[in-house]
């Protein structure tokens, strides 16, 4: 009912161009950019940013309807980050651990895999942060 005058903006089109126009996003660069997503997925490469594949199952539609969502930054979850050692200790990428330097919580990478379940970072971050506290507590020593 808002169709796009209110934040959260969001808007529905018949067309992409015309979702676009509602939100002033350039139509043009949104068409070639779902183009481009469109051959990565038929390609099984996404050439822009190396995105896993099984997460481009399905090509973006050209037909519609349209919807367009304004998405605002937030911190909430890390996928990814540092590599450490049962100890929390930073590992270089050849894997060998960087003394004096410990990691805890969404800093560390793949604790959650590929998603996030809500409210679990909460306990990973007091699981691995002791344990990273026990690891400098040990390199201390």
């Amino acid at each position: 009912a808002q169709d796009g005058k209110k934040s959260p903006l969001l808007v529905k089109a018949e067309t992409i161009e015309a979702a676009a126009e509602k939100l002033g996003i350039n139509a043009k660069n949104l068409v070639a950019e779902a183009a481009a997503y469109n051959g990565f997925v038929k390609a099984g490469k996404d050439a822009a940013f190396d995105r896993p594949t099984k997460f481009m199952t399905k090509t973006i539609s050209t037909e519609g309807p349209f919807y367009i969502i304004e998405q605002q930054p937030r911190f909430a979850t890390t996928m990814g980050g540092v590599v450490t050692n049962d100890d929390f200790n930073v590992l270089d990428d050849k894997g060998n651990k960087i003394e004096g330097l410990f990691a805890a919580g969404e800093l560390v990478g793949g604790a959650m895999g590929d998603d996030s379940p809500p409210g679990g970072n909460m306990g990973w971050a007091v699981t691995s942060g002791r344990l990273a506290a026990e690891g400098a507590v040990k390199t201390i020593k």
